[in-house]
């Protein structure tokens, strides 16, 4: 294929499924059956979200650009993904503004324990985007804990 697409200067998109239980951190090694696949292109695409949601994440490592992730979502009455920032940035965002609407609607104030329960997840991770999100004045802590 890579002799084709060389003698004939054209490009091959080669469309791929990937495991539904991925374990590693490393998205290439997500794909199914050979890894000559991943090894034989130049550039790899990952696009990932969660089922029934307009939103995800596109992964991209390249032999030509630098290996980035992005935030993407996808609109239904034009049928094309559209990219809305970097990963990070906006899924860190949007996990903000879950924790500032689960602030809003407690009737008093909450600890990292009762936060991270109510949105089912780690106890570790809302606690430090708690400290940054306090340090950056979004939220205010009260007392201990």
């Amino acid at each position: 294929m890579k002799s084709f697409v060389a003698e004939y200067g054209a490009s091959v998109l080669l469309i791929h499924h990937t495991r539904k239980n991925q374990t590693s951190d490393d998205f290439v090694s997500h794909g199914i059956g050979s890894t000559g696949v991943a090894g034989g292109v130049d550039s790899i695409l990952s696009l990932t979200k969660k089922r029934n949601q307009p939103d995800g994440i596109l992964k991209i490592v390249s032999r030509d650009f630098e290996e980035s992730e992005l935030a993407v979502t996808f609109d239904t009455m034009t049928c094309r993904w559209s990219v809305t920032g970097s990963a990070a940035e906006v899924t860190d965002s949007r996990e903000r503004k879950e924790i500032i609407d689960v602030l809003k609607t407690a009737r008093e104030p909450m600890k990292v324990k009762e936060i991270s329960q109510v949105l089912c997840k780690n106890y570790g991770s809302v606690k430090y985007l708690l400290l940054k999100m306090a340090e950056q004045g979004q939220i205010q802590k009260l007392n201990r804990g």
